[in-house]
């Protein structure tokens, strides 16, 4: 069975730690499909264990849960998120990334996995998300792959 990864922050919860429901429900419907993983810049396992439980999803509804370690508090929230998907990746197949970046969808792609964009209205508006870039990076990493599909694709036709 494949996976997919979770952002915790703003696809589960907005930063107040108020549950987002269309998230939740996005959870319940994928659930039956893959594994799911779970990625939180949260230090504290207990409180993320404790706050799943309170918005009724059972203890093993993620296979696999990283949290925010001692040696990832001087990284940028992007580069913890991409230590958490490498790590996870060693263990399973990894489908699809549900996050509410578009950097972090970048970061997906960029390792041939499907990104679903969580955009909440409650959580997507630059003044309620200042780390938010602009699309550019997601438009990059689009443009690069066509580029590299039509180069693979001019290369076969060279070889018949």
């Amino acid at each position: 069975m494949t996976a997919a990864f979770f952002d915790f922050e703003e696809v589960l919860a907005r930063q107040t730690r108020e549950p987002l429901a269309l998230g939740l429900k996005l959870v319940r419907l994928v659930r039956p499909a893959f594994r799911l993983i779970l990625s939180t810049e949260e230090t504290q396992p207990e409180l993320v264990q404790h706050w799943l439980l309170e918005n009724a999803l059972p203890r093993d509804t993620f296979a696999y849960q990283y949290h925010l370690l001692p040696d990832e508090l001087e990284l940028s929230e992007d580069e913890v998120f991409e230590r958490h998907l490498d790590r996870a990746l060693v263990h399973i197949n990894i489908e699809m990334v549900v996050t509410a970046s578009p950097t972090r969808a970048a970061i997906a792609m960029r390792r041939s996995i499907t990104a679903l964009l969580f955009a909440s209205p409650a959580t997507a508006r630059p003044e309620f998300r200042p780390g938010l870039r602009p699309w550019d990076e997601i438009s990059e990493e689009v443009s690069r792959r066509r580029i590299l599909r039509a180069k693979a694709t001019v290369g076969n036709a060279d070889d018949d």
